[in-house]
């Protein structure tokens, strides 16, 4: 029978080996070559057997293992053995990424250390999730892993609304997103704030089905309260046209409304289809393809198993993805490139669509199994970040998902 307590995994019946790594995210710096150190410790109650030592993924030609202390070992109860890679910079000056897997007889085998050399020299900008005591925004040094608080970026959190300790005082939800035009952390979404990064929108859900609709802002913290017909709306941009909303309760429902942030004028632009995202002139909305041999997977609110484009000038659609059996909407859109969540009776999944029916799966690295939860979906000229439990990930269509840092938060803008 196998059980946990604490950070522990065990069994009762049988003793077992377990790893801990020095390291489950190394990056290598500057410099012709670098080596880097990993440690890897038996915290079991059972011999650790070490089969092999190897390099796997995309770039594993500019990595190498220089000293390997730990084949073919048999690792003693709180023993370590070490082994030691270095990389080689050549004339790509791209990211570039491997794995370390050490194949042993713990759980979980192949034990993964992601391998990272490369990478932009860049802060990123943070934000924790899930945690009621960390509500403190701060900035990633992607090139060394290094990472600070900011001390502008605390707030007050709330269990419906939030606010920054910082003057002026901006009301919100957290998670937060830096405004880089204003040097500012804003309680709200990064689809919420205007384009010049001037002014955010945020809900006030503390009336049930009596939302409302505020505009603040980001230098002044002036908030002004727009009047909406009773609803549970949601907001779903901040373009140069207005502020886009749509409702949602147990799934998104059909609709898009136009809110001009000034008057608080409301008009609705169409009824037939629902909306999750927009950028620029393109709303991205969820369809249901009705010859589906497959039934819809179950969940509250039923399912659609295609996504689409609308254009709000000429009312162009064009389907850029369909799954059989699943449920999806979009997460992610920025550049010309989106992200698609699903799931069926299978389990979830994580797509990239640089175009109509181009979608790439995002996956664990050398797992093919889906990423532990993803946050913070933000996309650069560097790729896609997104937090999970694992840590933070840069994806290209290249290298696939990276781990580049095992800090437990979402990116909160783009890294700059």
């Amino acid at each position: 029978m196998w059980f946990t307590e604490g950070s522990r995994v065990a069994s009762i019946g049988t003793t077992v080996p377990e790893v801990m790594l020095s390291s489950r995210q190394v990056t290598f710096g500057d410099g012709s070559t670098s080596t880097r150190t990993i440690t890897v410790t038996n915290t079991g109650d059972a011999v650790l057997n070490i089969a092999t030592v190897g390099l796997t993924g995309a770039d594993r030609a500019a990595f190498t293992v220089v000293n390997d202390g730990c084949s073919k070992q048999r690792v003693l109860e709180r023993a370590f053995c070490r082994v030691e890679v270095a990389f080689r910079a050549g004339s790509d000056s791209r990211v570039r990424a491997a794995r370390l897997a050490i194949s042993d007889n713990a759980t979980a085998s192949p034990q993964m250390v992601s391998l990272v050399a490369q990478l932009p020299d860049c802060k990123l900008p943070v934000f924790p999730y899930n945690s009621p005591t960390n509500v403190q925004g701060g900035f990633l040094t992607v090139s060394d892993g290094s990472q600070v608080d900011d001390p502008a970026g605390d707030f007050v959190s709330g269990n419906l609304l939030s606010h920054s300790k910082a003057k002026p005082v901006l009301n919100g939800q957290l998670p937060a997103v830096y405004d880089r035009a204003a040097g500012r952390w804003v309680p709200t979404g990064a689809g919420a704030m205007s384009p010049d990064g001037g002014r955010y929108a945020y809900m006030d859900y503390s009336q049930p089905f009596d939302f409302h609709l505020h505009v603040v802002a980001v230098a002044t913290g002036h908030d002004q309260l727009l009047t909406l017909p009773n609803g549970p709306w949601s907001v779903v941009g901040f373009t140069s046209d207005g502020i886009y909303v749509h409702q949602t309760y147990e799934g998104v429902g059909l609709g898009l409304w136009l809110v001009n942030p000034d008057s608080g004028a409301v008009r609705k632009l169409f009824s037939d289809a629902a909306v999750d995202l927009i950028s620029g002139q393109v709303v991205w909305i969820e369809a249901r393809d009705k010859t589906d041999p497959l039934p819809e997977p179950p969940g509250i609110g039923g399912a659609n198993n295609e996504i689409q484009s609308r254009d709000l000038n000429s009312g162009a659609t064009t389907t850029w993805f369909y799954r059989s059996g699943s449920s999806v909407r979009v997460v992610g859109a920025a550049n010309g490139s989106i992200l698609v969540s699903g799931y069926d009776i299978a389990g979830t999944y994580l797509w990239a669509l640089d175009g109509p029916g181009q979608a790439a799966l995002i996956t664990t690295p050398e797992t093919g199994d889906s990423l532990p939860f993803s946050s913070g979906l933000v996309a650069d000229v560097n790729g896609w970040w997104f937090g999970s439990l694992d840590g933070i990930y840069l994806w290209t269509q290249r290298t696939g998902a990276i781990l580049v840092s095992e800090t437990l938060a979402g990116p909160a803008g783009t890294c700059a």
